[in-house]
């Protein structure tokens, strides 16, 4: 009789044990599907942006399941998304920029934002497809896929930038559609996070659609699987 009751005390322990791994399981689990990525929580600030984006194929994480939201960007690394994602169209594969390895993954992405117009290079004619893209750089390049009307009168503009600057209308008149996440001061050359550029550019495609709604049309389909260092402001794109 004691036998069978250390028994029936060992099964209700290991049921009990047994229970609350699941439980934990579970919660984990839970946690996993509401977070896009590992190291994104519901409480950071780009949370909304990511979670879009990672739930549209725009943007994809590492290996690991990270995101790693501080890492720069790349000019090629950004253009491929854009270029996927705004149904930019396919160009020739040819020597569009003579810094471009023609066997590299980004070479049909960079030659054909160049024929659309979304790049342009800089002033020696070279493209650096592996620096980080800066801010004014990155702004321009969805200005442009998005087709921002950058001869508008501002309503907002940044106290950091001046009208020389190549970047100056790009930067204000995004600011001024409200899609930056950025205040007074846009530090235009200092590189765009993973982040940074998330937040641009899902604010970017809410706008577009909102603004297709408006018009009642239908939104370009907006889905993509792209890839995974200070940029200067140097006439690029």
């Amino acid at each position: 009789m004691k036998l069978f009751s250390k028994f029936i005390s060992f099964a209700l322990l290991l049921t009990l044990s047994l229970a609350s791994t699941v439980s934990v399981f579970a919660q984990v689990s839970a946690a996993a599907q509401e977070n896009p990525f590992l190291d994104i929580s519901s409480s950071y600030v780009y949370y909304d942006s990511i979670k879009l984006l990672k739930d549209r194929g725009v943007i994809n994480g590492y290996p690991d399941g990270t995101f790693k939201p501080n890492k720069g960007l790349s000019r090629s690394e950004l253009t491929k998304i854009v270029v996927i994602s705004s149904n930019i169209p396919t160009a020739e594969l040819t020597q569009c920029f003579p810094d471009i390895d023609l066997t590299q993954w980004y070479a049909p992405y960079v030659c054909s934002a160049k024929a659309a117009g979304l790049v342009k290079g800089y002033v020696d004619g070279t493209f650096k497809p592996s620096r980080e893209i800066s801010r004014a750089e990155s702004i321009k390049i969805v200005a442009e896929a998005e087709n921002f009307d950058v001869s508008q009168d501002f309503t907002e503009t940044f106290v950091d930038i001046k009208e020389v600057d190549w970047f100056y209308r790009y930067a204000n008149t995004a600011k001024s559609l409200g899609v930056l996440p950025f205040s007074s001061f846009l530090t235009a050359g200092v590189a765009t996070t993973r982040a940074e550029f998330s937040e641009i550019y899902a604010r970017s495609i809410t706008l577009r659609e909102a603004t297709a709604a408006a018009a009642g049309q239908s939104p370009a389909a907006t889905e993509s699987t792209p890839t995974d260092t200070s940029a200067n402001t140097d006439q690029p794109a």
